[in-house]
């Protein structure tokens, strides 16, 4: 499967958007009176044979008979001219309430499919209202516990107990990669990226975009999620990006609303590697109105890097730069980060663009934040590593102390020193 872009994301969107109307679908969970109950693992496992269908879970499920679980809804490709475009016939298009029940102790050891692995390998109905408890996944290219690919909506998901997943490219706790719309949401798990097994030394294909909540999103939002425990984790993979205590990357997303990473760790031990953030490795957008991550916060994150990283942020790691040849520019995506905390970061290693609330800003505007308790390498950290506006725009910069540019064309380099603020308490 060729990738499109720099990121992993290179699928189709708005062609899975416009192919995926199904009709009688109630994106609520309904379902009226062709809702199908289910309360054993068998009649979970039979979704498969009728991924339309509207269910409703009516007892905990577990899963442990199961010694590696298929996922529920596969990727295959539309057609050779559409390889990106996954073939709606084969995915869950339905809806699934989990009606607050649990569905426990899932393996599914699948690297050999090369996109989609999770309970749900491929999603672009409805699922809700689910917990998901002690998961050990093995994937390849978009992999998550609870859906590998999600094209569609997820609320009311947690995952809890103890939960592993393994993969190279866009690895979450909940989400491998996400094109939807997730929110309230909430994970505790380990994630391993590993290098790409087809690319082992080359980059772009090294492992990126791994997240403890998802690995990474494009053109989706997310709202009101939390990661409480967990790490991610990319050791000894060199030229590795996109490593978030919550997501590795949003890119050309809406926004990050009221999220919150706690007491987790992020580790990136190789070396060259970049984007690496206590929330979310990096953000933003090329055209419109920039990624809003707002309300959103950190508290007891560690973030261990080898000292060649760059973009290391305990909020935000930095910006990604489209090389598609269709952005002639290449300049450099957009965020605006507002009302968000740090609290309790502590971050050793990494070479440029190190900060406490974001490592590198192109164009971006970052206001009334604030990073307390936050280190790098023992000793003090300014709240923005690098900022810089190029030759277009502004950035804006009105953290903690709200300090205004005069300047609205200025080249800002060292944010915090240039205009003024403290580093961080």
């Amino acid at each position: 499967m060729k990738k499109k872009h720099g990121v992993f994301l290179g699928f189709a969107v708005l062609t899975i958007a416009a192919i995926f109307t199904v009709a009688g679908c109630d994106s609520g969970g309904g379902g009226g009176s062709n809702l199908i109950r289910i309360s054993t693992a068998a009649q979970f496992n039979a979704i498969r044979n009728r991924l339309d269908g509207h269910y409703v879970l009516e007892a905990d499920i577990d899963l442990s008979g199961y010694t590696n679980w298929e996922p529920i809804g596969q990727f295959e490709a539309l057609s050779e001219a559409e390889s990106e475009t996954p073939n709606p016939a084969k995915v869950f298009s339905g809806t699934f309430d989990g009606n607050g029940h649990t569905i426990s102790n899932i393996t599914i050891n699948q690297p050999q499919l090369y996109v989609g692995v999770g309970l749900f390998g491929v999603n672009f109905g409805s699922i809700r209202n689910l917990t998901v408890k002690n998961v050990d996944v093995t994937g390849y290219y978009l992999a998550g516990g609870v859906v590998g690919m999600q094209g569609g909506t997820l609320e009311n998901i947690t995952l809890n107990g103890t939960n592993t997943i393994r993969g190279s490219q866009g690895i979450g706790g909940i989400v491998g990669v996400n094109f939807g719309a997730i929110s309230n949401c909430a994970a505790r798990a380990n994630i391993v990226v590993s290098n790409d097994p087809a690319y082992p030394l080359q980059s772009p294909y090294n492992g990126n975009s791994g997240g403890i909540l998802l690995g990474g999103m494009e053109g989706g939002s997310i709202a009101n999620c939390i990661v409480n425990g967990g790490s991610v984790t990319a050791a000894s993979v060199a030229d590795c990006w996109g490593l978030g205590g919550l997501a590795g990357n949003v890119y050309n997303g809406p926004s990050v609303i009221n999220c919150r990473a706690e007491n987790i760790t992020v580790t990136a031990s190789g070396t060259n590697n970049s984007r690496v953030g206590g929330l979310v490795g990096f953000t933003g957008t090329f055209e419109g109105d920039p990624t809003s991550v707002s309300g959103c916060g950190v508290s007891n994150v560690i973030i261990a890097v080898s000292d060649t990283t760059t973009q290391v942020g305990g909020l935000i790691g930095g910006n990604w730069i489209n090389t598609d040849d269709s952005q002639e520019d290449h300049l450099p995506s957009r965020y605006h980060i507002s009302s968000c905390t740090v609290n309790g970061c502590t971050i050793t290693g990494g070479t440029e663009s190190v900060g406490s609330i974001a490592g590198y800003a192109y164009n971006s505007i970052i206001e009334n934040s604030t990073a307390t308790n936050a280190t790098w390498n023992g000793g003090t950290i300014n709240q923005i590593g690098k900022a810089d506006n190029g030759s277009w725009g502004f950035l804006k910069l009105t953290y903690q102390c709200l300090t205004p540019l005069s300047d609205p064309y200025p080249t800002i380099k060292g944010a915090v020193a240039s205009c003024g603020c403290p580093a961080s308490a």
